[in-house]
């Protein structure tokens, strides 16, 4: 990501389809790990994880503004959802 938006080239594919009215700098980025519902709510080490993972996600939203989010990939329905810190899958 940080490639594409040090690019000037692709910076100006979203001036000229008009899709961003801002400077490139501006453009707003969101971080995602996307991953299965299993994968979050494996047994062990990642199940452990998610919690701190999600406060650390928050902290960084919170003092720097950044967007990062941990999401599952919803095979049957082509979606993709926000990871409730209950674990439990929700909508983007």
């Amino acid at each position: 990501m940080r490639l594409f938006l040090a690019n000037s080239e692709s910076q100006k594919v979203f001036a000229q389809r008009g899709l961003v009215a801002r400077s490139p700098a501006d453009i707003p980025v969101t971080g995602l790990v996307l991953a299965p519902i299993e994968y979050y709510s494996s047994r062990g080490k990642k199940e452990n994880a998610v919690r701190p993972a999600s406060e650390l996600l928050m902290r960084f939203a919170s003092e720097f503004g950044v967007d990062l989010r941990l999401a599952v990939w919803d095979a049957t329905n082509c979606e993709i959802r926000n990871l409730q810190t209950d674990g439990s899958p929700g909508r983007v």
